[in-house]
């Protein structure tokens, strides 16, 4: 089981902060702007807007998903993603357009 982005993005000063949803519990969510920078460069290949927003929350749940499975939570109960945890758990795949 992998989390699930529930409800809107909201937009900050220095990230983005979200609600995850996971085995039926709803996560307080949040990533710091040099990894969602990092993750969208990372996709922008040839890819559209589209492909590349989708393969960027994807890349976010998944985050999310192996930040929580290791129990890895801010002192507030938050799951945020850090620039080291671009690192420390992969990027995932580009996203490869049709020719």
């Amino acid at each position: 089981m992998s989390a699930a982005i529930v409800g809107g993005l909201e937009a900050q000063a220095d990230g983005l902060l979200f609600q995850c949803e996971l085995s039926g519990t709803i996560l307080q969510c949040g990533i710091f702007e040099q990894p969602l920078r990092d993750l969208i460069n990372f996709h922008h290949d040839d890819s559209t807007e589209n492909e590349i927003y989708r393969a960027v929350l994807s890349e976010m749940q998944r985050i999310v998903t192996a930040k929580y499975r290791s129990g890895r939570f801010e002192d507030n109960g938050w799951i945020v993603i850090w620039p080291a945890d671009l690192l420390r758990f992969g990027y995932w795949r580009r996203v490869s357009s049709a020719a």
